[in-house]
C-alpha cells in the first residue's frame, strides 16, 4: 500500500484545523476494535487514507447490533427451508467469495464493505422476508462467518462472540471460511431484485 497525508473527514489532519488525534486519544475513545476496523475502512490503493470519523460511531451501532443479534439467534429457528432461505446461504457465500478476494489483495476497505456492512444488509432483508422467523441452519452460517471473517479486523469482539455461541478455543486459530461455489445461485437474487422492486412500487 502507499499512502500520501492522512484526511480526517475528507481534510487533511492538522492541528490548525483542530481535527489532530494520536492513536492512543483514539483508542481511549472508542476502544481498540473500533480503531482497528476505522483504519481499515479508511482507504485502500494509492488513495489517500481518510479516517472517516462518523464511520466510529456507525461501526460501534452495528456491532453492537451484531452481538445482541448471534446472543438472541444463535442456535434457534426453523428447521425447513424456503427459498429465501437458499438466498440468504447463496449471498453469504458470494460474500465469502468477494472477502476472500479483497484480502487477499490487500483491499481491506472493500474487504469490510462485504463481510461487515453488506452481510448486516442483506440479514436484514432476510429478516424482513421472514417475518423474524429464520432457518437455523442459515443463522448459524451466517453468525459464524461474519465472525470469522471480522476477527482479522475486530478480534477483541469477535473473540466474545464465539465464546457467546459456545465455541471452544479462540476464533483466531479458526480457519478461514470457505465459499461454496454451488450455493452461489444469482438467479435467485433477481427473484429477490423483483420482489424488492414490487414492494416499492405498491409504497
Amino acid at each position: 500500500l502507499v499512502n500520501g497525508r492522512v484526511m480526517v473527514n475528507n481534510e487533511k489532519m492538522s492541528k490548525s484545523k483542530g481535527n489532530f488525534f494520536t492513536m492512543r486519544e483514539l483508542y481511549m475513545k472508542h476502544g481498540a476494535d473500533i480503531v482497528r476496523l476505522g483504519a481499515a475502512n479508511a482507504g485502500e490503493g494509492i488513495d489517500d487514507a481518510n479516517y472517516d470519523m462518523g464511520f466510529l460511531e456507525t461501526a460501534k451501532k452495528k456491532l453492537s447490533e451484531l452481538y445482541e443479534f448471534i446472543k438472541e439467534n444463535y442456535g434457534n429457528g426453523r428447521d425447513n427451508m424456503l427459498t429465501i432461505d437458499k438466498w440468504v446461504e447463496s449471498k453469504i457465500n458470494e460474500t465469502i467469495k468477494n472477502t476472500t478476494g479483497a484480502m487477499e489483495n490487500m483491499m481491506f476497505k472493500s474487504a469490510v464493505q462485504y463481510c461487515f456492512l453488506d452481510m448486516q444488509r442483506n440479514l436484514k432483508w432476510y429478516l424482513k422476508r421472514t417475518n423474524n422467523n429464520p432457518n437455523k441452519k442459515a443463522i448459524n452460517l451466517f453468525s459464524e462467518s461474519i465472525i470469522k471473517m471480522m476477527a482479522p479486523f475486530t478480534p477483541h469482539f469477535c473473540e466474545e462472540c464465539w465464546e457467546l455461541m459456545g465455541k471452544k478455543g479462540f476464533v483466531s486459530n479458526e480457519k478461514w471460511p470457505k465459499a461454496e461455489p454451488k450455493a452461489i445461485d444469482k438467479s435467485l437474487d433477481y427473484s429477490e431484485g423483483l420482489v424488492s422492486g414490487t414492494l416499492t412500487d405498491i409504497r
